[in-house]
């Protein structure tokens, strides 16, 4: 087996992860904005106690986003010290990959559609769609994308199993028929889940193991963030909204 350190830093909770030999100990910090201060003592804390070293580590593992913009920015340049300091792998992870493998295990999950949606600001919402599988990986359906509320609803034409994330209470607010209990809604017979439901370092580890027994890995070199969408984009969205309101 192997020991592979994984960070989650693109939502409000900061969490460290450690994954030896396939048994997961985990760090949570609920420290919204103050993921830049925390990240690394957790780093320290979860390798300390668990008497290893960084020399130790076979990999690093990291949410890729999407995400907020700031959180990736963070939990990227901590991958990018620690493994070029350490000449390590790394495997980057979409976020809302995590959070539909999050829902999966909880729920224990086999067969269904999950969709992931967080709140991108700007009348928009980063969602896909994972098919939840007996194995438990859950598949891209839809591949992630940011999108507008109504689009989302256009695109969606088939029943899902569960949908989790901030994003959710977005589609929810502007199509408020869509309920747990309603089946005629746009075959929208969905499950809600906690709208605050969100990635974390534990389940990024335990979907980084088997990627890593796989050889899915990469350079930090080659190791990017997955805005879904760009910097320039979201300044021109920002200037246009403040344009309209003077």
């Amino acid at each position: 087996m192997a020991s592979i350190l994984s960070i989650e830093t693109a939502g409000s909770c900061c969490s460290v992860a450690l994954n030896h030999d396939g048994e997961v100990t985990e760090l949570v910090e609920q420290t919204p904005r103050q993921h830049a201060r925390k990240i690394l003592f957790m780093v320290d804390e979860i390798l300390s106690d668990s008497g290893l070293s960084l020399k130790q580590l076979d990999a690093l593992a990291f949410t890729q986003g999407p995400g907020s913009f700031t959180g990736l920015r963070i939990g990227f340049g901590i991958i990018q010290g620690l493994a070029f300091a350490m000449d390590l792998p790394v495997i980057g992870l979409s976020t809302l990959r995590v959070m539909a493998f999050k829902l999966a295990r909880s729920r224990n999950l086999h067969d269904g559609k999950i969709l992931a949606a967080i709140d991108a600001r700007m009348n928009e919402v980063y969602w896909a769609v994972y098919e939840a599988t007996a194995e438990v990986e859950p598949v891209a359906i839809v591949d992630d994308c940011a999108a507008a509320p109504e689009d989302i609803m256009a695109a969606i034409n088939f029943p899902l199993a569960a949908a989790v994330g901030d994003g959710c209470a977005i589609l929810a607010k502007y199509f408020p028929a869509i309920t747990a209990t309603d089946k005629s809604s746009n075959n929208w017979n969905t499950v809600w889940q906690d709208h605050h439901f969100f990635a974390d370092a534990k389940h990024v580890s335990l979907l980084a193991m088997p990627a890593f027994v796989r050889g899915e890995v990469t350079n930090i070199d080659d190791a990017q963030i997955a805005y879904i969408r760009n910097e320039i984009s979201w300044k021109k969205r920002k200037k246009i909204r403040s344009d309209n309101s003077v």
